[in-house]
């Protein structure tokens, strides 16, 4: 190995802990450390069969006091109490075995999110296994669009992650060597190579799936029935006790004064209220899954309606988890930007009597600096494959009917310098193919696009009036307090900028810095909308 492939040294450190190498693992060790580590995939800590699930259901507190007094009323020829009592306490068994049997399918909705392949390294040559064959030190081939099946780290590549599964957040974060990616997870753009580190239950998404599963703590409810039980059971116990000493002192047979005391004892457990807070519940439940919530414990209901303060994953879950472009600058004006989703339907309106024509323009900058993809899936459904905030300029495009496959093929890449966190921008260098567009005129295209700040301090000129103008204070102005206004309404602002050359020797000097005077194009103003019905169901807890 030459001494410019040899790993860095934290990356050799990672590679020797765990016995892994740059050529993979053999296909021997890979079996040997699948029978040590298990399986890659989520399982149950604990196997609960339905049996266990039912009998689980008896250990209430109030529900033995009911056993222990039907036993009692068997015991002393009070039959139809005995059988009444059973009754209840077999009827709220069933309840609390239907709600936990459903429950214990969640994991499946969770396994479901693993990829069933990957691509791994192994005996030196890439090949194709199961993902629940993954075991620590395998490397990892990843790609724009797959979905890690193992933690890892990093070894070779840049990636950029969407952690929203994880996080919550949909921004996606960059992972460079060294640094760790999470099963489950989705690379977004980029290519790499990393080492597996953790596989099935010991990953953090498996940490995930087994807090899911994790008994939780009584519920207020579940203290206050604990504690009557408790109350109950001892009044109980005092009250037979004291009617024993009392018939029998005045001289009534012991074995009377018994029956008499147990029979009493009996009738003052309230068998039919574990029955009304079950159906109670029951009842409640059934309303929250015609909202579309699973309750695992009946109890839950009730907790829900203790609760004061609610914590929620935002991502997904309140929003849509879908980037939509909702303003774009262009020529001082600001254009709204219509439509739902990934959808390539909607229109552009602007406050002005006319909309100008640089929207096509900024459109173009957006889908060519752009790894993202709009595709259509069997069912007409439209998805994006890449990065979400990416893939809301193509569609902004697609709704302004560019067709990012058609423009990449009018306009071909031939360099690129991907987004990186210090520079906050990325830069796509094009050859010019289309004889008759509006940039027809020049051999080369280089399109930009980021932050507004690190955009700015790389314009020299300004698209205004249909051509190309100087920058001035005026138009800085103007720039900026369209970007304060598109950011005080929650929105995420994306700079674009072009330059167009005749250079041959700049596109071939790799070093050579082109990243200057360009011409600033617009800005696009995007936001992860809330789903529907988010508002109203916030403003519903707040009353």
């Amino acid at each position: 190995m030459n001494s410019s492939d040899r790993p860095a040294p934290e990356i050799a450190a990672v590679l020797e802990r765990l016995r892994s190498g740059t050529s993979g693992l053999t296909r021997e060790e890979a079996r040997r450390r699948l029978a040590e580590y298990g399986r890659n995939e989520l399982r149950k800590t604990e196997k609960a069969t339905h049996l266990r699930i039912f009998a689980s259901q008896f250990l209430d507190f109030m529900l033995i006091l009911l056993i222990i007094a039907a036993i009692v009323s068997f015991l002393i020829g009070e039959r139809l109490d005995g059988f009444v009592i059973m009754g209840f306490v077999v009827f709220n068994a069933v309840l609390g075995f239907i709600q936990e049997y459903r429950a214990e399918r969640a994991l499946e909705a969770l396994k479901s999110m693993i990829s069933p392949q990957a691509r791994v390294v192994r005996d030196g040559g890439e090949q194709m296994v199961d993902a629940a064959q993954l075991v620590p030190g395998d490397l990892l081939l990843l790609a724009a669009g797959d979905r890690v099946q193992a933690d890892g780290v990093v070894i070779t590549g840049e990636l950029r992650m969407d952690e929203s599964v994880l996080t919550g957040e949909s921004q996606p974060v960059d992972r460079g060597t060294a640094q760790t990616v999470y099963a489950g997870t989705t690379v977004s753009h980029g290519r790499g190579t990393c080492v597996v580190t953790e596989t099935g239950m010991r990953t953090e998404f498996g940490k995930i799936a087994a807090m899911v599963q994790t008994e939780e703590r009584e519920t207020p409810l579940q203290r206050r029935m604990k504690q009557l039980a408790k109350y109950l059971g001892i009044g109980a116990l005092i009250i037979c006790i004291v009617i024993f000493i009392t018939g029998t002192m005045g001289g009534i047979a012991a074995d009377e004064m018994f029956l008499a005391a147990v029979s009493l004892a009996v009738a003052a457990v309230p068998e039919g209220l574990p029955a009304v807070v079950t159906i109670t519940l029951a009842i409640g439940v059934q309303r929250m899954v015609r909202k579309n919530v699973i309750v695992r414990k009946l109890q839950a209901v009730e907790a829900l309606g203790c609760a004061t303060v609610i914590c929620t994953d935002k991502t997904g879950t309140l929003t849509e988890n879908k980037m939509t472009v909702r303003k774009i600058s262009a020529d001082g004006a600001l254009i709204e930007v219509t439509g739902e989703g990934y959808t390539p339907s909607g229109e552009f309106m602007s406050r002005d009597a006319e909309i100008p024509d640089l929207p096509q323009l900024s459109l173009r900058i957006g889908a060519l600096c752009n790894d993202s993809s709009l595709v259509q899936s069997d069912n007409g459904d439209w998805a994006i494959l890449g990065d979400p905030t990416e893939g809301a300029l193509v569609v902004a495009a697609a709704k302004a009917g560019i067709d990012k496959q058609e423009l990449e093929n009018r306009y071909p890449r031939i360099a690129e310098v991907p987004f990186d966190s210090d520079r906050k921008y990325m830069t796509t260098i094009h050859e010019i193919r289309d004889t008759d567009g509006i940039w027809s005129d020049s051999a080369y295209l280089v399109s930009v696009k980021g932050a507004l700040d690190s955009i700015l301090q790389l314009c020299d000129y300004i698209y205004k009036d249909g051509r190309v103008a100087e920058m001035t204070g005026e138009d800085l102005d103007s720039i900026n307090h369209l970007h304060e206004e598109m950011t005080s309404g929650a929105l995420r602002v994306l700079a674009l900028a072009y330059r167009l050359s005749d250079d041959a020797g700049m596109i071939e000097d790799r070093k050579q810095r082109y990243e200057h005077n360009l011409v600033f194009a617009g800005m696009a103003g995007m936001i992860d909308p809330p789903r529907p019905g988010v508002r109203e169901a916030i403003s519903t807890c707040r009353e």
